[in-house]
């Protein structure tokens, strides 16, 4: 999990015909990349392509690649998780009276695994990712020449994630927030995590996501923040609200007379708004803010309904925001999709990009 780096590197070249630009040059080493890229960013369909070589120059004839993906564990596994009884990856205190103080970065846990995508040679490899591959992965490769010695890229993962010396490529289905949004599957969620991490792909928390998805689409340099500091990007477009445990939405009535109220997709409500979402079966107060996290609205959905021709259930927009409705969100094992029920009993409020 911790190799060194030695003498390959990894260059990326996306479109045919381009020539290398030199980057950098240290201890024999020399990096390329296609218009000067130290990463890919590529939407779904685009094709990749990466290139090995070794001290500037092809790889010696004869020579043997194995192509390496780095692969971040989405929690805690054989070290001990700084927040118990959480395995989740912390920077800060995650849950209790410090919820929120900074205890120092943490190791991220991972693996080195033969690359299993896309097609490969000894000297290139190629990828058009699809629909259902969304998100960031890490590239290495380890080369035996043929004098029998074995040469290796950078593989390290430990304190703040994946080396940054591994070529990340990361995929997205669009140029849009939600778009961009997915191209953070795959990434550790870390309670917590620095602007270092959140910009590099290498650990994110759920409100660094949706503004480092924000910052990518609109082009602004907007501050990474807190769930409570979203509001300083965002404008709130209803009141808050509350999701009963029998999928009920009322109002925010603390009367005890609270109302059931209906909020309409594309009026009241859109794909990409932001649920500011308050955990509230909370009795021993372990998640002491006002809002406790934050997901995008993904999806309008019905209750499910049989799926034709033995394809799995469905549930088919009914046109309000409701407990079946799907939610892009960071969850303690990284980013998913999920119905908005998945919360529970929860306090909501939409907030809208500004």
């Amino acid at each position: 999990m911790y190799a060194r780096a030695s003498w390959l590197f990894l260059v990326a070249l996306v479109g045919a015909g381009q020539s290398p630009t030199p980057l950098e040059a240290a201890d024999g080493l020399t990096l390329v990349a296609s218009g000067g890229r130290r990463a890919i960013d590529a939407r779904v369909g685009d094709g990749i392509e990466v290139e090995l070589r070794w001290n500037g120059r092809e790889l010696p004839s004869g020579a043997r690649t194995r192509w390496l993906e780095l692969v971040p564990r989405p929690e805690h596994v054989d070290l001990e998780a700084p927040s118990p009884p959480y395995r989740t990856y912390t920077n800060a205190q995650l849950g209790g009276p410090h919820h929120g103080r900074w205890i120092g970065q943490d190791v991220i846990e991972g693996d080195v695994v033969p690359l299993a995508i896309g097609t490969s040679d000894e000297t290139r490899w190629r990828w058009t990712p699809n629909a259902r591959e969304l998100g960031t992965r890490w590239l290495a490769a380890e080369i035996t020449l043929p004098d029998g010695r074995v040469v290796k890229s950078a593989t390290d993962i430990g304190r703040g994630g994946v080396t940054t010396r591994a070529l990340r490529v990361s995929v997205r289905a669009d140029d849009s927030f939600l778009g961009w949004l997915g191209s953070y599957f795959r990434v550790p969620y870390v309670f917590g995590s620095t602007p270092a991490q959140s910009e590099s792909y290498r650990g994110i928390d759920c409100a660094d996501v949706m503004v480092a998805a924000q910052r990518r689409v609109s082009g602004r340099a907007l501050a990474y923040t807190s769930v409570q500091g979203l509001e300083r990007h965002a404008v709130a477009v209803s009141e808050p609200f509350v999701l009963e445990r029998d999928g009920t939405l009322r109002d925010g009535g603390t009367d005890g007379t609270r109302v059931p109220i209906v909020l309409r997709f594309g009026v009241d409500v859109r794909p990409g708004d932001l649920l500011a979402i308050d955990y509230a079966d909370d009795p021993e107060g372990q998640l002491p803010r006002p809002w406790d996290h934050v997901g995008a609205v993904l999806e309008d959905r019905g209750p499910e309904v049989p799926g034709r021709r033995g394809q799995p259930p469905t549930g088919r927009a009914d046109g309000i925001l409701g407990a079946d409705d799907l939610v892009r969100h960071m969850g303690l094992r990284g980013l998913v999709d999920e119905p908005l029920a998945r919360h529970g009993h929860v306090r909501l409020r939409i907030w809208r990009w500004r």
